[in-house]
């Protein structure tokens, strides 16, 4: 008999690749935000997907500035929402 998987991995992960010439700075945000992610060209970043309760879902924010998180800087927002079994717009 073999263990099971960890629950995570049903969920997959959210990954993404730096294809620019230059580096682009991530941060993962749901509740709190978690620490800024440098990545230099042709670097990843990867995370599981995962459900944040007080907001249902993880949005990753990418900018070509430093800390353009905290300035109003340009961000391409990728978000993970997370609908619990009869909570989406689908059940009426």
């Amino acid at each position: 008999m073999s263990t099971p998987p960890p629950k995570h991995r049903d969920l997959g992960h959210a990954i993404v690749h730096n294809n620019c010439k230059f580096p682009v700075y991530l941060w993962s945000v749901a509740s709190t935000v978690l620490p800024e992610q440098t990545l230099l060209p042709n670097d990843e970043y990867s995370e599981v997907f995962r459900e944040n309760t007080d907001t249902g879902g993880i949005a990753i924010k990418i900018s070509t500035d430093r800390d353009g998180l905290y300035t109003s800087a340009p961000q391409m927002i990728c978000v993970q929402p997370f609908l619990h079994k009869g909570t989406g717009p689908e059940t009426g």
